[in-house]
Order: C-alpha cells, then sequence, then structure tokens
C-alpha cells in the first residue's frame, strides 16, 4: 500500500509540475503579446514614414481617435518651458529625423484628459503606442531611465529596440 501511496504522489508531483511549467510558458507568452516583457515590435503605418519636419501637435480629441482606430505611433509628451524636456525634445527630434519617423506630440498639461495619464505621470516622456496601446514610454521619476535622459545614444537604443 506505501508504495502505491509514494508512486501515486510521485505522478501527482509530476503533473503539478507540467501544468505549472505549461501555465508559465503561456503566461510568458501573453506577456511579449501584450508587451508586458518589452519585446514587442511596433509597425509604423505610412502616414508615419517621411521626413521628420517638425512634431504634429495633437489634440486630446485627436489621441483618443488614434487609440480607437488602433493607430501605432511615436507620442512626445512635452511641456515648455522645462530643460529635461528641452533635451529630449531634441534627442527625439534627431533619432526621428535619422529614422525618416514623424513624431506626434502632446502636452503633458493636456494628457490628464486621455487614457494616458494612468501611465505617463511625470514629463516628459516618449510613449510608444501599438495597435492603440502604450507599449513603452520613459519614466522621468525612474532613476532605471534616467539616463535615456541625458545620453542620446542609451535613448536610440532603448526606442529602437521597439523597431
Amino acid at each position: 500500500m506505501v508504495k502505491e501511496e509514494k508512486k501515486e504522489q510521485k505522478h501527482t508531483t509530476i503533473l503539478v509540475l507540467v501544468v505549472g511549467f505549461v501555465l508559465i510558458l503561456a503566461a510568458l507568452a501573453l506577456g511579449v503579446k501584450s508587451g508586458w516583457l518589452g519585446s514587442e515590435k511596433i509597425v509604423l503605418g505610412e502616414e508615419y514614414i517621411g521626413d521628420f519636419v517638425d512634431y504634429k501637435d495633437i489634440s486630446t480629441e485627436e489621441y483618443g481617435e488614434l487609440v480607437e482606430k488602433k493607430d501605432s505611433f511615436i507620442l512626445f509628451v512635452d511641456q515648455n518651458g522645462c530643460e529635461t524636456a528641452d533635451t529630449v525634445r531634441e534627442f527625439v527630434k534627431d533619432w526621428a529625423t535619422e529614422k525618416k519617423v514623424k513624431v506626434l506630440r502632446i502636452m503633458f498639461s493636456k494628457m490628464k484628459e486621455t487614457s494616458l495619464h494612468e501611465y505617463v505621470k511625470y514629463y516628459p516622456s516618449v510613449v510608444v503606442i501599438s495597435e492603440g496601446r502604450p507599449i513603452g514610454y520613459l519614466r522621468a521619476d525612474n532613476n532605471e531611465d534616467a539616463e535615456m535622459y541625458n545620453n542620446y545614444e542609451v535613448f536610440k537604443g532603448w526606442i529602437e529596440k521597439y523597431f
């Protein structure tokens, strides 16, 4: 009897491990697809490809329409009169000019009227939007993102992981 119980326990343990492993793999796959793990790639529509001339300022209503249409784009969250925003603005401009990408811009003071306020708490920020949802953004209040605000090459490496 004891041998049968041990054998049954062994089978149960193996079954639990297999089910657990499958669940972990499923969670990882879902995380990659949803962007939780930061490895999702963005595919810009042709309206966002072309020479960078200047930021295209958008209203909160326009942002809502783009999200509803499930557009993919780069959004710069800006606010005039901020030295850090000036630096990031130049980083984004240099990168967009090099890659021939058009970048949208929204003012932080208006952003609270959008769904983005759940994510972006401070400015400046750069938000990568894929199919209407943010998959990555710079956090002005996060020490891990600080180097991206001060070093163009680090910023460039961050944004290009989405392309």
